[in-house]
């Protein structure tokens, strides 16, 4: 399992910024890489944020118009390929994910050597 948690250094100590789904006393391993608040603060559109913020209070909290159309839609799609039989998975481990994967390349593979011509 690997979780991405932001934390705050304080007198000698890591605090999480968020609950952790942890046993008490449990080992994790913690890599540990900086963030800089001036180089977060320019990748974010403060204008886009505010005006998003506007409209989901506008609209009691729930989506907007646009957005719903927008998650309709790719719901639609989802179940399209799902009823199509274009999803894998669920996968238990990687390790199962990418031997699905190593097995549907093997397939393409497959089909594409039927479908070149023979010289």
């Amino acid at each position: 399992m690997t979780n991405h948690v932001d934390a705050v250094y304080e007198n000698g100590v890591l605090r999480p910024l968020e609950p952790l789904p942890l046993q008490e006393h449990q080992r994790v391993r913690v890599a540990i890489s900086s963030i800089s608040d001036d180089s977060l603060a320019s990748l974010v559109d403060r204008g886009f944020l505010e005006q998003a913020r506007q409209e989901v209070a506008a609209a009691g909290g729930d989506y907007t118009p646009a957005q719903r159309r927008i998650i309709d839609a790719r719901l639609a799609k989802a179940d399209e390929d799902i009823r199509a039989g274009r999803v894998y998975g669920p996968f238990d481990t990687a390790e199962e994910m990418a031997a699905s994967i190593e097995e549907n390349i093997g397939k393409l593979r497959a089909v594409k050597r039927k479908a070149k011509p023979v010289r």
